[in-house]
């Protein structure tokens, strides 16, 4: 029994062969024009954590599971982030690029085409060939699938590992044969491994599934309990090992205290600000005012044939309510796993949306026809009358989708362009250390110039960038730990406030409550020998004074 009860609607436009190759080219030249962009656009820090332990653990002999990380200063600080399978793809590719930024950009856009391709496996059973196309186009320029199609961080590599397994959890559904079952334990095991918030909500799903297949009865099938002890015990090793590990230098970062920490408090559910953030993500980096609109359309589309996509669509409640609060409220990539079902809502409603507005026209365009005064038989009254009608119909239908078009991708190239903004302030004082100082000088660095960034501990952008093990002196920063950082350390830099926000950082502020930036004064801390070397709007750097000269003046 086919799981799609669509009547495909034929057609070049819409062929699911003709449309789906030109969609993946123009997908991979989007994703291809930041390949040589440094790592200082949107989310630097998680793209240069990723990146330093990628760098760091490729020096190291074997697989290692953990890495020493360059923004603790010469503490030999080890870190676990996530289970390295992207980390060890990267490796690879560097070997062959000869660029570790680009290896790892090159990794996620190819992750990203295997989860396009992938994708067209679950619309096959859901959508009809309209409707995919329009699935489609959303998925390849919705500013979170083109910014994290290239990013230096995970997410295409979880993002892969949920379309694998809803599409083989759909497999299984239709022939219940048990190597789609067992593919999609893997790919949902694998996923859970990398970073098991973006994916767990699938459980939720594949249960649903279940139940639908067996009711009660799954409980008795064998797969169900030997998948699901495989996957729990796999995934409660590596956390105990993860908790091991970075309880010595990272207590904060331990499985157990992360997920307490992102669970929060049952009563933060009630806090409307977090919802609005949300939904304000959503709008400007998913699918766009309009987009957003449409696809909430969607939901008057359901079906038998489609309810898999509902179900999917529905997951997201367990996502945002048990793991949103410090997740998907702050950081624009824990949105990710609502792209694929607002790409199914979206395609659903848009032919609607198109369809609608052609009968519109034609209405309208039958109203004028009526109130024209009658011109006779005459050709000259012909074309007197009835082309001058026709030409309005085909403008008037033509300015109704084109309005359509422009209040849907507009805000989408906004929001991309937002997401791929660099911080030079950051690149331009790394840069500078790195050609004035030498490779064992050690830097304390005092972030002043993003409200985003100046209380975060675990900084790794100007380490990443500059080369150089850098000591992050943030309010967090113990007295002990900030006396020995003064101490050994040969360069001291703070960054500067911005003079003027821009209008889109402002709006930011405002929706993240961030409080001004101010400069900081008597710092770093005298006594400890540092001395202006070099000043500029952006950056401030010191040296210390009994330090040996670089080879490079300043």
């Amino acid at each position: 029994m086919r799981d799609n009860e669509y009547q495909p609607r034929s057609g070049p436009l819409f062929c699911r062969f003709g449309s789906f190759p030109l969609l993946l080219l123009t997908g991979f030249i989007l994703r291809f024009l930041a390949i040589n962009q440094p790592l200082i656009d949107a989310h630097l820090v998680r793209q240069t954590q990723t990146a330093d332990w990628t760098r760091n653990a490729a020096q190291e002999e074997g697989w290692p599971l953990s890495a020493e990380v360059s923004w603790r200063g010469n503490t030999g600080a080890r870190l676990i982030l996530e289970f390295p399978i992207y980390n060890y793809l990267v490796i690879g590719a560097w070997r062959v690029f000869g660029n570790l930024d680009m290896a790892g950009k090159a990794v996620s856009i190819g992750l990203w085409a295997l989860s396009f391709v992938v994708l067209q496996g679950i619309w096959r059973r859901l959508l009809d060939e309209r409707q995919t196309f329009w699935a489609n186009v959303l998925f390849v320029a919705s500013p979170l699938s083109i910014f994290f199609g290239q990013a230096f961080m995970p997410e295409m590599c979880i993002q892969f590992c949920a379309f694998a397994a809803l599409h083989q959890l759909l497999l299984y559904r239709q022939t219940r044969r048990l190597p789609c079952y067992a593919l999609f334990a893997a790919s949902g095991l694998a996923g859970l491994l990398v970073k098991s918030l973006e994916i767990s909500h699938l459980y939720v799903v594949a249960l649903l599934v279940f139940w639908k297949m067996d009711g009660p009865k799954l409980f008795l099938r064998p797969q169900h309990w030997i998948g699901g002890l495989i996957t729990l015990a796999a995934y409660m090793a590596w956390t105990r090992y993860v908790d091991q590990v970075n309880a010595a230098s990272f207590p904060a970062w331990t499985a157990s205290v992360l997920a307490k920490d992102f669970l929060g408090e049952w009563v933060q559910r009630l806090n409307w600000h977090f919802y609005f953030k949300v939904v304000a993500y959503l709008a400007a980096f998913a699918a766009g005012p309009i987009g957003l609109i449409v696809a909430c359309l969607g939901f008057s589309r359901r079906t038998e044939g489609n309810a898999f996509g509902f179900w999917w669509v529905w997951s997201l409640a367990f996502f945002y309510l048990v793991w949103g609060m410090k997740t998907a409220g702050v950081h624009s990539y824990y949105n990710l796993p609502a792209l694929g079902p607002l790409c199914f809502l979206f395609g659903l409603a848009m032919p609607l949306v198109i369809d609608r507005l052609r009968k519109a026209t034609e209405r309208s365009n039958v109203g004028q026809a009526s109130s024209l005064p009658s011109l006779g038989n005459s050709t000259s009254n012909l074309e007197a009358g009835k082309i001058p009608a026709l030409l309005s119909k085909r403008a008037l239908k033509h300015a109704r989708l084109g309005i359509l078009w422009v209040l849907l991708f507009v805000p989408l190239i906004a929001g991309s362009l937002y997401l791929f903004r660099q911080d030079r302030t950051i690149y331009e004082a790394a840069s500078w250390v790195k050609a004035h100082s030498r490779e064992t000088d050690l830097v304390v660095l005092r972030v002043n110039h993003r409200r985003d960034n100046n209380a975060y501990p675990e900084y790794p952008a100007f380490s990443y960038l500059a080369q150089r093990k850098t000591w992050i002196d943030t309010v967090r920063l113990s007295e002990s730990d900030r006396e020995r950082a003064l101490t050994t350390a040969t360069w001291a830099v703070m960054t500067q406030p911005p003079k003027q926000s821009t209008w889109a950082e402002k709006v930011r502020d405002h929706i993240a409550r961030y409080v001004p930036l101010t400069e900081v004064t008597g710092w770093p801390t005298p006594g400890f020998g540092f001395v202006p070397a070099y000043s500029n709007e952006g950056f401030v750097v010191y040296r210390k004074e009994s330090s040996p000269q670089s080879s490079i003046s300043p």
